[in-house]
């Protein structure tokens, strides 16, 4: 393969590289007078997440969707991925750091509207996080009693540690150490959550280039365990 081809086919690779990079955004805000948190992944155009409600902490997903006429629309869906509100934002790409990113929520059984009023308070990008000491990157999965976070900022999208918390207090209540080489961040999904034998267990799914983590709650302990 001459030089040129090379280098062509490096830089394709590359394009797609980056083209597949997904970014994750953080807001704080309300929905209706409810204090709400969440969380749009964006890659290429096209944009997914989840939000809960910061009392109870439970993630509700929200389907994936492409921005159309400075606007973006979004599905919430049930436990059984079934849709049962529209989320509608306008200007979503706008600073919403310095102002607010507003919108309505519909519930489709009813048609009940209530307003959205967000403020941009992070951002993870590839390798980069905003504002600089951002600690940590909500998932989507959960557990009954706990919430999971990534902290990103010390070491790019690697992975170290979990963050388990707690829904109850908002409070972290354990770290679990990763320890592996090569395990970066797959975005609000980088984390699953299974029942195995009865048991409750967090994942960080092995790929080609990490060796995975699972983790097991241990009932008497009142505390999750590395399995491997």
């Amino acid at each position: 393969m001459s030089t040129l081809r090379k280098c062509l086919l490096a830089v394709g690779l590359l394009g797609l590289s980056l083209g597949a990079q997904a970014y994750q955004s953080v807001y704080h805000g309300t929905l209706g007078k409810q204090a709400i948190t969440l969380v749009i992944e964006k890659t290429n155009d096209y944009k997914h997440g989840f939000y809960f409600y910061d009392r109870y902490r439970t993630p509700i997903r929200l389907k994936r969707s492409v921005n159309y006429s400075r606007q973006l629309f979004m599905d919430e869906l049930d436990s059984g991925g079934l849709p049962t509100a529209r989320l509608r934002f306008y200007n979503p790409d706008g600073n919403a750091a310095r102002e607010p990113m507003l919108g309505t929520w519909t519930a489709y059984a009813n048609a009940r509207q209530l307003p959205l009023e967000l403020r941009l308070v992070a951002d993870f990008g590839h390798q980069q996080a905003w504002p600089a000491g951002t600690p940590s990157l909500p998932q989507a999965a959960s557990t009954e009693r706990f919430y999971f976070q990534i902290p990103l900022a010390d070491d790019h999208d690697r992975v170290k540690t979990i963050e388990v918390m707690e829904k109850a207090s908002g409070k972290r209540v354990q770290t679990l150490e990763v320890d592996l080489p090569d395990c970066h961040s797959q975005g609000i999904d980088t984390l699953k959550v299974r029942l195995e034998g009865g048991s409750t267990q967090v994942l960080l799914e092995a790929s080609s280039y990490c060796l995975g983590k699972v983790f097991e709650w241990r009932e008497a302990k009142g505390q999750f365990e590395a399995l491997n």
